[in-house]
Formats: structure tokens, sequence, C-alpha cells
């Protein structure tokens, strides 16, 4: 038998050995395994969409700089969705902001408690609002480039604990100091602010 077959012989023999090694580290006596196994599988849904316009502004001669709060509420109920709140481990928001206002706008998301107002501490951020720059608009103040946004918001464990507390999403724009010239003004009913809110969450079952 030449040099090179004996090589080869003996690189197949040592491969079978190292699989037969490989394959006896995983075999698992049943009787060892855990009895509580946690499976962790992410879900994602879709919350809806919200709008936010004017219907005017002031009456003045432009150009002057206006400055309006929007609400939007979107039905939401948690507790419509999962079953109870040990199936959670932990939730995330996705939210998409399409802004086409020539002015800066500043976004709060709340989730009041049932029949209560608006308060910081039941915020998507607390008092710190999703900025979102201007969108561009032509010569004759129509809207060409909306302005876009996405983010992320990982909840603490209060803040999942106190979803189960609410029923509706409450979105708060602030058009903020919006400069109304009179191509502004001729428009203004067709500038939109759109927020978009999806849900991802990672359960927990256990066995």
């Amino acid at each position: 038998m030449g040099k090179r077959n004996i090589n080869i012989y003996k690189a197949f023999a040592t491969a079978f050995l190292l699989a037969f090694l490989l394959f006896s580290c995983y075999k698992t006596d049943p009787d060892k395994i855990s009895d509580d196994i946690k499976w962790k599988p992410d879900v994602s849904l879709p919350m809806g969409e919200t709008e936010l316009s004017l219907t005017s502004v002031p009456d003045k001669v432009p150009p002057f700089r206006y400055s309006k709060i929007l609400y939007d509420t979107l039905d939401f109920g948690i507790s419509d969705i999962f079953d109870s709140r040990g199936e959670i481990d932990s939730m995330m928001f996705r939210i998409n902001l399409v802004n086409e206002f020539p002015a800066e706008c500043d976004v709060i998301i709340f989730y009041p408690e049932y029949g209560q107002g608006l308060d910081y501490d039941r915020s998507l951020t607390g008092d710190e609002p999703i900025v979102i720059a201007p969108g561009k608009i032509d010569s004759d103040g129509k809207s060409t480039i909306p302005s876009k946004k996405q983010v992320d918001i990982w909840l603490t464990s209060k803040q999942v604990d106190q979803l189960f507390t609410a029923d509706i999403l409450v979105v708060r724009g602030l058009i903020n100091d919006l400069i109304v010239t009179q191509p502004v003004k001729d428009n203004i009913t067709n500038y939109k602010f759109t927020a978009g809110l999806g849900l991802r969450a990672k359960l927990v079952y256990e066995q």
C-alpha cells in the first residue's frame, strides 16, 4: 500500500474517531432533562396609525410664528392581547413618524390609566419628547419631502405593569414655532403629521 493511501486511511480513521467522540458528548440522559423549560418567542403586532393636522391658523397678516399642541388617540388594551403579565419577558414599541409640517414637531405618547388624565409618569419617554425635524415645502407652500423618523423604545418592567391598566394610547404632538407665510397659510390644512405604532414582545412560556 503506498504512503499516500496510508495517510488517507489514517485521516479517515481520525475523522471517524472524532465524530464518535462528538456524538458521545451530545448524548443526554432523558432523566436529567429539566422540567422547568422556558421558551422565549418574539411576537410583533401593528397597533395602528394616528394622524394630526391643523384646521386653521390665527387670522393674522403673514409672516408670523405659531405653535399648537394637537392630540389623537388609539384604542389599546394589552390585556386583550396577552392573558397575564407573567407571559411578558420584555416589550418594545416601534414608532414611525412622518412630518409634513415645515416646522419641528415634538411628540409624547401617553398610556393613561383608565379614566385618568395624562401623566408624564405614564408616557413612553417620560417628559422628554421625541423630536422630528421639519418637512420640506416648495415656493408655493406645498409639501415636497416629509421628514421621517423611526424610534424603538424598550419599556421598563414598571411601564409594562402600567400598560395593563391602560385602554388607550394618546399621541401629543407640538407643532413648534411654525413660520406662517402666505403660501404656508394657504396650505395649512394639507399638512399632516402621522405616527404609526407597533409592538414587539418577548414572551415566556414555561413547561
